[in-house]
């Protein structure tokens, strides 16, 4: 991740895809889905919003049919 300016963070998430029979991936900002990817992805970005001492929290999950399966949490704070 990158923090800039007033308030701005790029943030770049890379994961190994491990899964073999994935319906697709859901990137989890601070608990709530906010975007599905496809099968067999393994990276995503985006820029948001995070002032200096503000936190947000990241997870992947991976689903299909069966179920779900979550990474573990990954904690960004802008310095």
């Amino acid at each position: 991740f990158f923090c800039y300016g007033p308030g701005q963070a790029d943030i770049t998430l890379t994961w190994n895809d491990k899964a073999d029979n994935e319906s697709g991936y859901r990137v989890l900002r601070d608990g709530e889905v906010i975007v599905e990817l496809p099968a067999n992805s393994s990276n995503f970005a985006e820029t948001i919003k995070l002032d200096s001492g503000q936190s947000v929290q990241y997870k992947i999950r991976a689903y299909n049919l069966i179920g779900e399966a979550d990474s573990a949490a990954v904690n960004i704070t802008c310095p």
